[in-house]
């Protein structure tokens, strides 16, 4: 029997209780030692529980607000001295080209 792997430090303590709404119900989670108790069952993740609950799937953790979106940075705006490069051309959606015919 292998060992379990370490607890998930974002984790809240055991017996935190997690509220989170989703169109207009709240649900209470419980944090356990190994799991989450959320509607009278044992799970073993909090994405498990999100995707019951909202029918996709969702990172867990951001589901219940313990963690947040990363963004990505912002682009630097482009020096002044240089004019904006255009854009590059784009082709309709369509057949592809087939190669000439020589």
């Amino acid at each position: 029997m292998s060992p379990r792997p370490p607890r998930d430090p974002r984790l809240p303590p055991r017996g935190t209780i997690l509220r989170r709404e989703h169109a207009g119900v709240v649900h209470r989670i419980v944090v356990l030692e190994r799991g989450f108790r959320y509607a009278g069952r044992t799970w073993r993740s909090l994405s498990a529980i999100a995707h019951h609950v909202t029918g996709t799937a969702w990172n867990g953790l951001l589901w219940a607000g313990l963690t947040q979106r990363r963004r990505p940075p912002k682009p630097t705006a482009a020096p002044q001295d240089e004019p904006p490069k255009p854009a590059p051309e784009r082709r309709r959606p369509g057949r592809p080209i087939a190669p000439r015919r020589t």
